[in-house]
């Protein structure tokens, strides 16, 4: 039986020349090296957080918090007193939702409990898009997608609607302004 020639020829360091330009063409091929695959990973990343935060409202306080937010409305004042207690009804109480209240009152007058929905799968999308831009761009774009969406999950399992939404929001905002 007659040897078969090699194909890949031996470099000096022992690392065939067909071995050494394979390992080059990985390199270069990395996930967010071209701005088309880049845009479209981080579309994909935004799309899915906006998608998983899209789940029905859970939580019963909610509907406290827009109660309060038509009584601002329908009264044009704050909350003062505790306008719920019925023992002690002139007792001294800060509202520190009183603008989420607002908020929320306004957009489920507007569109209801889809809107609520809707409102806070923007609050969430916009905290990961605003986290993930302020990611290091030195950073390979598949990595930080990787690393945001592990974000995005847990960040949708917490996402109800309520006043720690927003923080969510201005929490990145003002992250990316430190970095």
């Amino acid at each position: 039986m007659p040897k078969r020639k090699r194909i890949r020829k031996r470099t000096t360091h022992g690392v065939s020349q067909l071995s050494r330009e394979a390992n080059r063409d990985v390199a270069n091929s990395g996930c967010g090296d071209d701005r088309i695959g880049s845009w479209l990973l981080t579309a994909s990343l935004l799309t899915a957080a906006f998608v998983w935060s899209c789940s029905p409202m859970q939580g019963f306080d909610i509907w406290w918090h827009l109660k309060t937010g038509q009584l601002i409305i329908e009264r044009q004042t704050l909350p003062f007193v505790d306008w719920y207690t019925y023992s002690d009804p002139d007792a001294a109480w800060v509202d520190l939702h009183w603008g989420f209240q607002l908020l929320a009152a306004v957009i489920y007058r507007v569109g209801g409990v889809t809107l609520l929905v809707l409102a806070k799968a923007v609050c969430i999308t916009a905290a990961v898009a605003i986290g993930f831009c302020a990611t290091s761009s030195s950073v390979d774009t598949c990595v930080r997608a990787a690393v945001w969406t592990l974000v995005a999950i847990v960040v949708t399992g917490r996402g109800i609607v309520r006043p720690e939404i927003l923080s969510l929001v201005f929490l990145a905002a003002w992250l990316s302004i430190l970095v």
